[in-house]
């Protein structure tokens, strides 16, 4: 539901996934990263993007799309 783009961002990794960076979390892109702010599953609330990964302990690394 938000998110901000990161340009300059160099990590590895093939667009659509889930890295953590710093203390962000975020998607690979084919030209950086997307930093997510808040999330939301269908039919659920939204929420921070910290608190949905600590529920969802598989989201970081996994491939979105």
């Amino acid at each position: 539901l938000r998110a901000r783009p990161i340009a300059d961002w160099q990590g590895e990794g093939p667009p659509g996934r889930v890295v953590a960076r710093d203390d962000e979390i975020g998607v690979a892109t084919g030209e950086g990263l997307l930093a997510l702010e808040v999330v939301q599953l269908a039919g659920k609330k939204a929420l921070d993007v910290r608190a949905f990964a600590r529920g969802q302990r598989r989201f970081v690394g996994s491939i979105l799309g």
